[in-house]
């Protein structure tokens, strides 16, 4: 869900267009919206996949694979950069936001980034962390001392504005510098500055309604959701025909946030159940079951074909079933067993945050189209690939494994070093 995939060198490309796009070219100006890379050094190999968990990756493997996004941000010319929570075990023992060696000596001498650095939400709460790894507890006062003189990060998030008085004790006692608080309030003021925030302060609501889910960035937003959708298998049964009966299962196929996925707020749309009953319309017949197997399987008896919708709905941090394990979920597991015994086919389309273990899924239905997290016109370009007005082109950005045995055996910190996947990375199919 927060990555562009496992290979450093296409992620590092995609990263450096997307700061350029949004920040309009490598220098910050008047239609700029000021880029955040995160999170500083990497925090892909966490600890056994476990978010916040210490970073496991080695030196080499920072400079092989984990800083090459960062360095193609930099080049971009991101105006922030966001370090993590989680301690980079082979840098130092304080969590990243507050690590001098990572924020100083790498970020800012070795990488040369003279942008800002924002802290992600809860500064005092992330160094605090770290307590256990350096040998006790670390009071407020020290974790803010630690934050703002030593790791010298420039933006705080998500602390109380009360920070403001401990911030001004603390420079009239001694502890942090005036210095510290001045190259940060100067490199902040700079980008405001370049931005014209000082000359327009001000958001034009005209011209906002205008722009926000206007119909040519609706348009835009499908075509990146079609040119996403990857087939990684097809027995023949795609594309479907709007004619006969069609059974659509699984409680994704009629939530909204299963499109956009996390870090995202309540959005209008059509799911992928709307828009399937809208293609079929009076030419067919489409059934719907959630999560109920044997109504799922009694339903699949009377139709031609059975869409069933699998994956985790949005989330945040954890992922809703936790990260010790890849398989699909009981009930979705369940859901698909029993439609198979019917002897309906079976198209899975996998709405995909992380890699999922497919491989049941690979030897007993007819089509597997993965639709990660496609957005707003997500369900849109899934109706498109099914029925056959697109011809699915994307390829995997991941590798997908075969089991757990096989995840387990994996290194943290290293990629591609799944021998004999079920897909590779790279794969995918299309009708042509």
């Amino acid at each position: 869900m927060e990555t562009f995939g496992e290979d450093p060198e296409l992620v590092a490309k995609m990263v450096g267009i997307q700061v350029e796009a949004f920040q309009n070219g490598r220098e910050l100006n008047s239609r700029s919206i000021l880029t955040t890379a995160k999170h500083f050094p990497g925090s892909g190999p966490q600890m056994e996949g476990v978010d916040m968990a210490p970073i496991v990756a080695s030196l080499e493997a920072y400079d092989l694979y984990h800083l090459k996004p960062f360095i193609a941000a930099i080049e971009a010319g991101t105006g922030s950069i966001m370090p993590y929570y989680s301690i980079p075990v082979a840098i130092d023992l304080m969590a990243a936001l507050g690590s001098r060696p990572t924020l100083q000596d790498l970020l800012r001498q070795k990488l040369g980034f003279t942008g800002i650095i924002t802290t992600d939400w809860g500064m005092i709460w992330g160094i605090q962390q770290s307590g256990s790894f350096i040998g006790g507890e670390i009071s407020d006062d020290e974790a803010i001392v630690i934050g703002v003189e030593d790791a010298r990060v420039d933006g705080i998030g998500g602390e109380s504005i009360r920070l403001i008085d401990d911030m001004v004790r603390l420079v009239e006692a001694g502890l942090i510098s005036e210095a510290s608080i001045n190259d940060s309030a100067y490199r902040i003021l700079l980008a405001k500055f370049k931005m014209g925030i000082f000359d327009n302060p001000y958001v034009d609501p005209d011209y906002a309604e205008q722009i926000v889910g206007c119909p040519e960035h609706q348009a835009l937003s499908l075509e990146a959701a079609l040119k996403s959708m990857t087939l990684l298998k097809n027995d023949g049964l795609l594309p479907l025909k709007p004619s006969g009966s069609i059974l659509v299962a699984g409680s994704r196929a009629a939530d909204m946030d299963s499109l956009t996925g996390g870090w995202s707020s309540g959005q209008d749309g059509k799911t992928i159940l709307d828009v399937i009953r809208e293609r079929v319309g009076d030419a067919g017949t489409v059934f719907f079951e959630g999560e109920n197997p044997e109504v799922a399987a009694s339903l699949a008896q009377e139709c031609d074909v059975a869409v069933v919708v699998i994956g985790e709905p949005a989330y945040m941090h954890s992922p809703p079933w936790g990260a010790q394990t890849l398989e699909i979920t009981p009930v979705q597991q369940e859901l698909l067993t029993a439609i198979h015994e019917t002897g309906t086919p079976i198209v899975v389309v996998v709405m995909m945050g992380r890699p999922y273990i497919l491989t049941w899924c690979a030897e007993n239905t007819s089509a597997i189209l993965v639709a990660y997290y496609p957005g707003t016109q997500g369900a849109v370009a899934v109706a498109d690939v099914l029925f056959g007005d697109y011809s699915p082109r994307g390829m995997l950005p991941i590798q997908i494994p075969r089991n757990m045995e096989q995840v387990r055996a994996q290194k943290s910190d290293i990629p591609f070093d799944i021998a004999d996947p079920l897909y590779d990375f790279g794969f995918g199919i299309s009708y042509d």
